[in-house]
């Protein structure tokens, strides 16, 4: 059987052909302590794959079609090195779109799922992760796991996409006239570092972390409107980019699949004097462009004369943070850094369960320099402590 693809899905595709490096692979990796029985881990992530065939299906380019369920669940193999599991390169024309490892030492393990983004994002992750947590809790114990429901199909939301019409009206009149400004790396780099992503993490502490909680209840504005601010300040580019996850309804909540548009915000501009109402109205932009969420990015583009990239930077605060549990064991999450990256600046955050904000800013070697960076990280800490000081609020 086949399928349309998604808007998201097919430019990614088209991204990742362009670019001719794995830019969508998105690795997550787990120390586990205990007895893992591998077997039931490897039929456990099958009944997951035949619930969600979404990671049962390949993907064609030239015809914008998944074939779904033409795939065979990938083995679960023993990686002689976990960098080149992170970073082979997937050939979604013929083989799924998740791949399975696991190495062991005694009682301690490392389990390694690399998923390409064509076929999860954050959200629907955590949600493949929880059912192979209660599928391989119930074949370790003798049983066949019994879901409770049948899972909505990401298929379903990509045909209902592409039989509707867009008015994408609002968005050519807010870019009207727009044009990004132009990569600050003056000279391209070596041929092996172009695309290449440098990462350097924020230096946020419990300052910072009480400081964005108590100033966005006193605008009542959410925490990412205060990030975003900052960074708005920071780069004073005319659009910043922001992530938002279509998942509206409860079915889109129980969906494996890249339910996620990027929206080009038009930020306030001009030299900042008053902090609140440079908030309010970095929050009024966001609030804007989230109103209009469900129009694809490439139908947003498409309402520009000229073709391209919007932004040089995008914000991203992702409360999801996947989690995995197998009977019998401790499951700790282990960050892998990216070895490509997707946008020429990314600005990462995240709220752990316990501990402070975290935040990390991820470049591209073709449009920054690595000596670029520490200029942006201060930068944004001295916007993102302006915002935060205690003196004089006025409206």
């Amino acid at each position: 059987m086949t399928h349309p693809l998604s808007d998201m899905q097919e430019s990614m595709l088209v991204h990742e052909a362009i670019e001719g490096r794995p830019i969508y692979n998105a690795p997550l990796c787990f120390d586990i302590e205990g007895d893992i029985d591998a077997d039931a881990l490897r039929r456990a992530f099958e009944s997951v794959a035949r619930r969600h065939p979404i990671l049962l299906s390949t993907y064609q380019l030239d015809t914008g079609l998944a074939l779904v369920g033409a795939a065979t669940p990938p083995d679960l193999v023993a990686p002689q090195r976990w960098a080149d599991f992170w970073t082979q390169q997937f050939d979604l024309a013929r083989e799924p779109p998740v791949r399975l490892g696991l190495t062991s030492d005694g009682d301690h393990h490392t389990f390694g799922m690399c998923v390409h983004h064509v076929a999860g994002d954050s959200w629907s992750v955590d949600i493949l992760l929880r059912d192979l947590g209660t599928a391989y809790n119930a074949l370790a114990r003798g049983r066949e796991p019994g879901w409770p429901t049948e899972a909505p199909s990401f298929f379903d939301y990509a045909d209902a996409e592409r039989a509707q019409r867009y008015d994408t009206s609002w968005w050519s009149r807010s870019l009207a006239g727009i044009e990004p400004p132009p990569g600050p790396r003056a000279d391209p780099p070596p041929e092996d570092e172009r695309g290449r992503c440098h990462r350097v993490r924020l230096p946020l502490g419990t300052t910072h972390t009480q400081g964005v909680r108590r100033l966005a209840r006193t605008m009542r504005v959410s925490p990412a409107a205060i990030l975003f601010t900052a960074v708005s300040m920071t780069v004073d580019a005319p659009v910043v980019g922001l992530p938002v996850v279509l998942r509206d309804t409860t079915t889109q909540q129980r969906i494996v699949g890249p339910l996620l548009n990027m929206l080009p915000v038009v930020t306030p501009q001009g030299a900042p004097t008053n902090r609140a109402k440079l908030i309010q109205r970095h929050a009024e932009a966001m609030e804007s462009a989230i109103q209009h969420k469900n129009v694809p990015y490439s139908r947003i583009l498409a309402t520009r004369p000229a073709s391209g990239q919007l932004f040089l930077h995008a914000v991203n605060v992702d409360p999801v943070i996947p989690r995995l549990g197998l009977a019998g064991t401790r499951v700790t999450p282990v960050p892998v850094p990216p070895v490509w990256a997707i946008w020429p600046a990314l600005w990462d955050f995240s709220w752990p369960t316990v501990g402070n904000l975290r935040g990390d800013l991820a470049v591209s070697a073709s449009d920054f320099a690595p000596e670029q960076l520490p200029a942006l990280v201060d930068g944004f800490l001295a916007s993102l402590e302006w915002l935060l000081e205690k003196d004089e609020w006025s409206g």
